[in-house]
This record gives C-alpha cells, structure tokens and sequence, in this order.
C-alpha cells in the first residue's frame, strides 16, 4: 500500500523501512557455521538462534525510541532488557535532601509514538518506595524533577510531569532503610530492585504501649501461675532467669549481577544481598524438573516452594552466615556436568531461594527469578 513507516528526521530522509534499519546488525553471542557458499546452493550457513529445532541467523530488532530518546540510545537490540538499578547513598543524615539516581537502569521499552490504541506518547514509570512508611513517589522516565515528586515540577523535555527515573528524598530518623525501585515499561513489564540506605540521626520514637486491662475481681487468688505475664507470655523462668525474647523474621533482599550464561557456567553466579541482622542460611540455584528431565540432568527435588509453583530441582547450593546486618556479594558454582548440560542451551531461567534464620529460629524465604542467555 505504500504507507508503512519510513524514517525520517533526525537521522534523515532516507526512507528506509523497518527491516532496513538493523539488517546488518547481529546480537553479540554464539555464531555457528560459515559464511562461505555451499555447493549448489551457495548459501551460507551461519546462524545464531535454535528455533524448533532449525538454525537461523537472525539480525537484531529495530527500536524507534532509541531516535527520539537518548536513554538508552540503541537503535538495534537482540531483546528486550528491564533491569531497575540504582545506587543507594550511604550514609546520610537524617534532615538532609538526598538524591537517588535510576537513571543506571537497563529499560529498552521506555517510550512509545503514536498507536491505532492512543494519540499520545507513553513513557515507562518508575515507582520509589523509600521504606520509611512516606507516601511512594510514582513518575515518568528518564525525566528528573528539581523537587520531591509527585507534585507537579519542571521536568527536562520531552517528559511530562511528574518525572521520576531520578528523585529526592529526607529521612526525619535515623536507621537502614530498604529502598525500592519498581520500573514498569510501555509494553506492561514490571521488575524491581532493592537497596539499603543507612541515616545517621535520632532514632524514631517509640510509641508507648497500650495501658494493661484491669484485674478481674478474684483474679489474684485463681492459681496464676508465676512468672507469667496477664497475657499468658513467659516473662522469667521459674528460677528467675529472663527468657531470652522472640524476634521477628529477619529482612533480607538478593539481586543477581550474571546475565551471561556462558561466564557464570564458567565463573559462577554472582548475587548481591542485604541482612538486616546476624543469620544463617543458604542460597538455593533451581532449575525446572522439565528442563533438568530433557537434559539428563539428575539433581534432588526441592521443596516447600510457594503452590502452584511448577516442580524444580536443585543445581547449586551456597551457604551464608553472617555475624550482623549488611550487604555484600557471594559467589555460587556448579558442577562440571551441570555447567556442560546447561550450556547446550541458548537461554535459561533459573529461580535463585535465599533461606534464612535468626537467632529466634524465625525464617524468611526469598525467591528471584533469572533469566541467563548467550
């Protein structure tokens, strides 16, 4: 019909249409084949993707918004990348106005033209929630605000107000706060990441606790048993002794830093993780029963996994314990024979589960989802 899209401006009038654009750029990863004829046909056979069982040489996808937007600015994408990231200031103090920059973020889908379904751009959203019970700070992205959003402040053009890829944020008290990143794109992906920020200043009060109901008549002489307290919780051992008192779960977050499935096979799975307190665990690598089946893959059944959650078996294991809260970085290796199953494959995703227990015997679970590829 001769009305598909052409470019345009900025790059120029050249009128090339959207299978010209990135024809002859190919996604870094595994090439196979040569580029030299075949007899009879002289065709190449280079390819870079396993699709059914055929191979393909595939060039990468076209991305307009890499012409309209500087960020990320990559016109030619082998896929689609969601990656919130942002680095936590550590520490400040509580009163000042600090900053949190989510422009280290990986997001290709963060603005779409106009569509049949709409007559207005739409730009990707990024959602902070700073842990500290203040109300969540929502926004477009990349855009920054000169104030705290969401109330309406200049933002750089194009975006439109309030903009958050980078806002600003005053602690009144003292302590580590979890702050959270949730970047949700123009095709309706969402993915976050969380970080510590520790604030030196006073710490929040605490508010006194309710008044004790008043005695029933009798209550005295009805056999109460000692060293317990009006609500049935041991408050002293009949010796004497305090008993030691529970503590709540402990708080932990992970986030995987491997993306590349041949060096973590070769060098391990990196994951970066915070404890709020001292604990012992382990970190779990799992990897569908299905896959592991097709791949002779044997490795034991792991349990206790959230319902509806399909069968997976564990491939890689990694011990924690820590002696305080804080944040750091771990490494987990796998096998010879898991590494060489899990390389036949162009791309994989795995669950990473963080176990973890205080000294009061609570647990907290975490569970990831990653995704590995050539």
């Amino acid at each position: 019909m001769l009305n598909a899209w052409q470019q345009q401006e900025p790059v120029g009038p050249t009128h090339n249409e959207l299978t010209d654009e990135c024809r002859n750029f190919f996604a870094d990863g595994q090439v196979n084949g040569s580029s030299g004829g075949i007899a009879h046909t002289f065709a190449g056979t280079l390819s870079n993707q396993s699709l059914n069982g055929g191979s393909y040489y595939l060039n990468t996808a076209f991305v307009l918004s890499a012409y309209k937007l500087s960020y990320p600015g990559i016109p030619c994408v082998g896929g689609v990348n969601l990656v919130p990231q942002f680095t936590a200031p550590n520490p400040v103090n509580a009163g000042e106005t600090v900053g949190f920059d989510g422009m280290e973020s990986d997001v290709t889908l963060n603005w779409t033209g106009l569509t049949l379904e709409s007559s207005t751009p739409k730009y990707a959203t990024y959602k902070w929630n700073f842990g500290d019970g203040s109300p969540e700070v929502t926004g477009f992205a990349p855009g920054a605000p000169s104030v705290n959003s969401p109330g309406t402040s200049p933002c750089a053009a194009p975006w439109l107000a309030p903009c958050a890829a980078s806002t600003f944020h005053s602690y009144q008290y003292g302590g580590t706060y979890e702050v959270t990143l949730t970047v949700t794109d123009t095709g309706g992906n969402t993915a976050s990441v969380t970080q510590p920020t520790t604030v030196n200043g006073p710490a929040r009060p605490i508010p006194p606790p309710p008044p004790s109901p008043s005695p029933s008549p009798g209550a005295s002489g009805s056999g109460a048993t000692p060293g317990v307290s009006s609500s049935g919780s041991p408050s002293s051992s009949p010796s004497g002794v305090a008993v030691k008192p529970i503590l709540p779960a402990p708080v932990a977050t992970q986030a995987v830093l491997s993306t590349s499935l041949p060096k973590t096979l070769r060098g391990g799975l990196v994951v970066r993780y915070s404890v709020n307190e001292q604990v012992t665990g382990r970190f779990e690598v799992l990897l569908a029963a299905s896959i592991a089946h097709r791949l002779g893959l044997h490795a034991p059944l792991a349990t206790g996994l959230p319902a509806g959650t399909p069968a997976q078996v564990v491939i890689g294991k990694a011990l924690l314990v820590t002696t305080k809260g804080g944040r750091n970085t771990i490494k987990i290796q796998f096998g010879k024979v898991t590494s060489a199953r899990l390389h036949r494959l162009h791309k994989v995703s795995l669950l990473l589960r963080l176990i973890l227990r205080n000294g009061s015997a609570a647990t907290t679970t975490v569970l990831s989802k990653i995704t590995l590829s050539h």
